[in-house]
């Protein structure tokens, strides 16, 4: 696990229309991101939209890919180092949580609240993300929540965070 901190998320949708190809990566046909994971709404700049909004998408249904679902939902975090010194925005890293992970994010995101307030967002604390090594799947896990001491260079990356999180994707990764 490494110590991080969690300066801001968002929720994610993506389907794929072809399978992975290493070779040959391309960009999701249909992508969504925003705060609330109910009100979704595919980007304009989905190559092949499969649906108004995401709520009735068919590929976001349960059993549209066998027993899953064919659209992925995800959460997408950015990321600090805990111990970084001052504010940087070279040293944000984004991680898309995958679905088997979000159970654990929400965990995470629970306990923060308990132990800071109701209102307290992830950015408030210090936690070790490392990877579930029962699951066969990479699953990430979110463990040993500490206050963040670092707390004002987090909150001054903030807005480059937030932006590193809207990027969507393109054909070619720049």
């Amino acid at each position: 696990p490494i110590e991080l901190v969690v300066v801001d998320f968002l929720s994610a949708n993506t389907f794929y229309d072809r399978p992975f190809d290493k070779e040959n990566p391309c960009p999701p046909a249909c992508f969504a991101i925003g705060d609330n994971p109910l009100e979704l709404v595919p980007s304009d700049a989905s190559p092949a939209k499969q649906a108004d909004d995401c709520a009735s998408c068919p590929m976001n249904q349960w059993g549209s890919s066998g027993k899953g679902k064919a659209c992925k939902n995800q959460m997408k975090l950015a990321l600090i180092a805990a111990d970084l010194a001052a504010p940087d925005p070279s040293q944000i890293f984004t991680i898309n949580v995958s679905p088997t992970g979000i159970k654990g994010f929400s965990s995470f995101s629970r306990n923060v609240q308990r132990f800071f307030g109701d209102d307290a967002l992830p950015i408030r604390a210090v936690v070790d993300i490392g990877f579930d090594l029962n699951q066969t799947y990479p699953t990430l896990t979110f463990t040993n929540v500490q206050a963040n001491t670092n707390l004002g260079v987090a909150m001054s990356l903030l807005n480059d965070a937030t932006a590193a999180l809207m990027r969507e994707p393109t054909p070619v990764d720049d």
